[in-house]
Parts: structure tokens; C-alpha cells; sequence
């Protein structure tokens, strides 16, 4: 069930788009950027585009984070894997002490 809900949300998402677009499709508006003006602006176009600049910008914000939340991660595997590694060594040493025929002559 629940694999399922992922796709219904995105269906619903398209749909509400679509029909939001639908209705508003002949409204205009006045968009002040501050450093221009434009008149008569599809109110459709004003909101999809304000989305896509929103998730642009949070993708941007968030790639420092991701950037840093993996340095960490890598930082700590390699810590974990040569404290693993030195582990291993040092149990192992033991188990290879000198040369089988040695030890079977004595």
C-alpha cells in the first residue's frame, strides 16, 4: 500500500496543477521584482515559475549540507575501517608465527 502512495501524491499534485491552471488561466498580474516591472503577468506563470525558483534554491541551500553531512561520513568510515583493519592485524599476527616446517621439526 503504501508503495502506492507515493505515485497517488504525485498524480494529485499534477491534477491540482492543472486545474488550478485551468482556472486562473486568462487572470493578469503585476509583478514587482524590484529591479523591474512587468504588467500583465499570467498569474499560472507567476506561480509555477515562483515554485521552480523555490526548489531551486533550496536544492542550492542544501547542497553545502549534503556536501558536508557525506565529508563527515567519509571521514568516519575510513576511521572505522583502520580501527577495524589495526583490529584484524593484530589478532591475526598470532596466527602466522613462523614457518609450518619449523614447527613440525621441533
Amino acid at each position: 500500500m503504501t508503495r502506492f502512495l507515493g505515485p497517488l501524491v504525485a498524480v494529485l499534485l499534477v491534477i491540482a496543477a492543472a486545474w488550478f491552471a485551468a482556472l486562473n488561466g486568462d487572470q493578469r498580474v503585476t509583478l514587482s521584482l524590484g529591479f523591474v516591472t512587468l504588467y500583465r503577468m499570467p498569474v499560472t506563470l507567476v506561480a509555477f515559475l515562483g515554485l521552480f525558483v523555490g526548489m531551486v534554491t533550496m536544492w542550492v541551500a542544501g547542497i553545502y549540507t549534503d556536501l558536508k553531512v557525506r565529508s563527515i561520513l567519509r571521514d568516519r568510515l575510513a576511521e572505522e575501517t583502520s580501527a577495524e583493519q589495526a583490529r584484524i592485524d593484530r589478532l591475526q599476527r598470532d596466527l602466522f608465527r613462523g614457518d609450518p616446517e619449523e614447527d613440525a621439526d621441533s
